[in-house]
């Protein structure tokens, strides 16, 4: 079976694109992939997704949103839970929402409350500190030369949304203002370090927001999301079409995906989520527990659906280049790692 993902026209464009991608990357042929793996996590809740990873301690964190927050360790070829901070224990009771390194440690935003800093046995108040708005925390982004960015929850009614974002750096360093609603509701980020900024997905496009507060829209349709190669070469785009950045400015990326023996639907919608492990391949998830991988050329290497073990219920993916693998988190299955879905 065949599917197609991206922007009419399909075939034509996809040939062109394809082509391109190809010729980029030397024309060279993929090496054959080994099986795909995926693994489930054991020992972390049901509904734990994937936040953020220390490059240099190689630890990931987990969200909860009703459980708390989880330090993971690699182990061997699996993974162990080495810290948590449970919720009514170390954390106040609520939902709990994103969780980063950062501020010298890890900092979660506690939804319809505030942010807090977490410490080995407790956790404290990061916006009580002078300068912080009064405004509910919509999710969170560690900045890598310290630091953290906040985005703000929009109000739902009302002709400004009173949105906003935040850089901490020690101190409330700068705080922007996000009047259009779709803007401000920021679905992932990811900091662009050599422009001094953050791209974030957002139901009104792809927005940067720069350190000294520009702001500079990229594209006007619905992104859901966004990710960036570890080696920092390639930064895509996924929501309502796929795209990557040029240097300059977003380009659709088309392809076709063949599912032989798949008894997946023809048509997933548009992608919720996207990474890019440490060999560059881009892994795009769709509704209903699709896993599309495609090469560093951009050609299809693997489809993975609930019948290879892809919760039905999937919603985040973050990648672990020292481990060459991604995580997918759910809302009701629990944790899978896949490896080995893209050639070497």
């Amino acid at each position: 079976m065949e599917a197609f993902v991206g922007r009419t026209p399909r075939r034509a464009a996809c040939a062109l694109l394809l082509a391109a991608a190809a010729a980029a990357a030397g024309g060279a042929a993929a090496a054959p992939a080994a099986s795909p793996r995926v693994v489930e996590v054991a020992g972390v809740p049901d509904d734990a997704l994937p936040t953020d990873v220390d490059v240099r301690t190689k630890r990931v964190l987990l969200s909860s949103p009703t459980q708390g927050v989880f330090e993971l360790a690699p182990l061997r070829a699996s993974w162990q839970v080495r810290r948590t901070w449970r919720g009514g224990r170390e954390l106040p009771a609520g939902v709990y929402g994103e969780a980063c390194y950062a501020a010298g440690g890890v900092v979660v935003a506690l939804l319809g409350q505030g942010v807090l800093r977490l410490e080995e046995t407790r956790a404290s108040r990061l916006d009580a500190e002078p300068g912080w708005p009064a405004r509910l925390p919509l999710t969170l982004l560690g900045r890598s030369r310290g630091g953290l960015w906040v985005a703000f929850a929009p109000l739902p009614f009302g002709t400004e949304s009173s949105g906003g974002v935040l850089l901490w750096d020690r101190k409330v360093v700068r705080t922007v203002a996000l009047h259009d609603r779709a803007l401000a509701t920021i679905g992932r980020w990811i900091e662009v370090p050599e422009r001094k900024s953050v791209f974030a997905a957002t139901p009104g496009g792809v927005l940067e927001i720069g350190e000294d507060g520009k702001l500079e829209r990229h594209s006007s349709a619905p992104v859901a999301s966004l990710a960036r190669d570890p080696r920092g070469r390639a930064i895509v785009a996924v929501g309502s079409s796929v795209t990557r950045w040029d240097g300059r400015r977003l380009v659709p990326v088309l392809f076709s995906l063949d599912m032989p023996g798949k008894r997946a639907p023809m048509r997933q919608g548009d992608p919720i989520d996207v990474a890019i492990d440490g060999r560059g391949c881009w892994h795009l998830l769709y509704a209903q527990g699709l896993l599309a991988v495609l090469d560093r050329s951009g050609r299809p290497a693997a489809v993975l659906t609930t019948e290879d073990g892809i919760p039905s219920t999937a919603r985040r993916l973050l990648a672990v280049a020292s481990t060459d693998e991604v995580l997918v988190g759910s809302t009701t299955e629990g944790l899978r790692s896949v490896r080995d879905a893209c050639p070497r």
